[in-house]
């Protein structure tokens, strides 16, 4: 695994529309989810040396809208726990989680 990098933030309709550059895409959300990320690396094998998008909304949390168009792209919706994070420590928060997991998968 390669140390992560931080995109700039961006305009969610484009970071959508360039969802191709990425292997896997997943969505650490504020709400409307029960799926840990240890749940969902047990039930789905990801290869780290691939490319990895982990979406992080901003702060306030997605909107309806956004969520919905997670539902519809099956971008996997990952809840971070029970406590409400700005969106810059939800952002190191997100990539520690995830990079926990993926070594200890």
């Amino acid at each position: 695994m390669d140390i992560p990098k931080v995109l700039p933030i961006q305009i969610f309709d484009e970071l959508i529309n360039n969802l191709k550059k990425y292997d896997y895409v997943i969505a650490f959300v504020e709400k409307n989810s029960s799926l840990t990320l240890k749940n969902y690396l047990n039930e789905n094998k990801i290869d780290k040396k691939k490319k990895i998008l982990a979406i992080i909304g901003p702060e306030g949390g997605f909107s309806d809208r956004e969520f919905k168009t997670f539902e519809q792209k099956k971008i996997p919706m990952i809840t971070l726990g029970n406590l409400i994070y700005k969106a810059d420590t939800a952002m190191v928060v997100a990539l520690s989680t995830l990079i926990y997991g993926l070594q200890n998968e």
